[in-house]
């Protein structure tokens, strides 16, 4: 989440259990079309048959 809002979230969210930080980082990233590095350069290509537009 610190890639997104720039902010350090771990003292945030240190104490949640695994089922509530998830819905934390899913509820601030809800609307930005944010993909995490890895999944970029995938999103970027377009398939074999599609054109950009």
């Amino acid at each position: 989440m610190q890639e997104l809002t720039g902010e350090q979230g771990t003292s945030l969210v240190a104490a949640m259990k695994k089922a509530e930080v998830a819905a934390h980082c899913a509820r601030r990233l809800e609307g930005t079309r944010w993909l995490p590095s890895p999944l970029r350069p995938l999103a970027a290509k377009p398939r074999a048959g599609e054109t950009e537009a």
